[in-house]
């Protein structure tokens, strides 16, 4: 855990989702002055109304450094998901264009791209934490089922081959979640993210028992800038996809807004358990 009492200003990178809120949260309980990059088409305007902040565009590295460098930004947290642009729709400055060229030749998975952007941001003099930090271990799924809902044998089963598939493509740097269904993998994430990945597995259940959405971290995975988050959305999507439940890696994946989303989980009769892989 990184120690936060030396923290001059905390910059935000924030993204989709709830985790920006939730960080901005522990900001204010623990007394921490934050400053938030926004960036276009990916940052809600209205999250960031009222508080401080700048707008950059994805690839305007050097912008983004000015505005660190003018808000006296010592430490940074990336916060919630970007959606990946096409090289075409980038604008980037100098320091883009140069961060860019570090990215050519190089996998393109999200673990090659994160470990480049803490490089640059560490030769910039800040100081990378990961929303662990900020949030304390209270905030990871816990070992064990949370829900009044448990897993049955076959929802076991499914859960224990979602663990195999997901480690095993996370080991390629492709995803960290799929969905099983009567041990038959219905899908696994990709580019688009988990969100889509269970919508888009919504018209592949089959008859019977309903399926299971499983999510770990990735061996290796550059868990300070990529952590691996469940919350609200990701029981509503489960519930309307037809699945029974969520497992997540317990101890490594945050559970956003813990007892929203189980009281959530209860209400849809879903479970969430956290699971280990060994």
């Amino acid at each position: 855990m990184a120690d936060l009492s030396n923290i001059n200003c905390l910059g935000i990178i924030a993204g989709h989702g709830d985790l920006p809120r939730d960080i901005i949260q522990a900001c204010q309980i623990q007394n921490i002055p934050y400053y938030i990059m926004a960036y276009d088409g990916q940052t809600d305007p209205k999250f960031v109304q009222g508080l401080p902040h700048d707008w950059v565009g994805l690839g305007q590295a050097g912008k983004t450094i000015k505005h660190f460098k003018t808000n006296k930004v010592d430490h940074i947290v990336m916060a919630g998901y970007f959606n990946r642009p096409a090289w075409s729709d980038l604008k980037p400055d100098l320091k883009g264009v140069a961060l860019m060229a570090k990215l050519v030749g190089k996998p393109m998975g999200d673990d090659g791209l994160f470990r480049v952007i803490v490089d640059f941001f560490e030769n910039e003099g800040l100081i990378v934490i990961s929303p662990e930090d900020l949030l304390g271990p209270q905030a990871m799924v816990n070992l064990g089922t949370l829900t009044k809902e448990q897993p049955d044998e076959q929802a076991l089963k499914d859960i224990r081959r979602g663990l195999d598939v997901a480690k095993a493509l996370g080991a390629q740097d492709v995803g960290q979640s799929v969905v099983v269904q009567q041990g038959l993998v219905l899908g696994v994430e990709a580019i688009e993210g988990s969100d889509e990945l269970i919508k888009r597995t919504a018209s592949l259940k089959q008859d019977g028992l309903g399926g299971v959405f499983v999510k770990v971290i990735k061996p290796n995975q550059e868990t300070r800038v990529d952590r691996a988050v469940i919350g609200p959305r990701t029981v509503e999507y489960a519930a309307q996809a037809g699945l029974r439940g969520i497992a997540a890696e317990a101890d490594h994946v945050i559970l956003l807004n813990k007892d929203e989303t189980i009281a959530l989980a209860d209400s849809k009769g879903l479970f969430i358990t956290g699971v280990s892989y060994d």
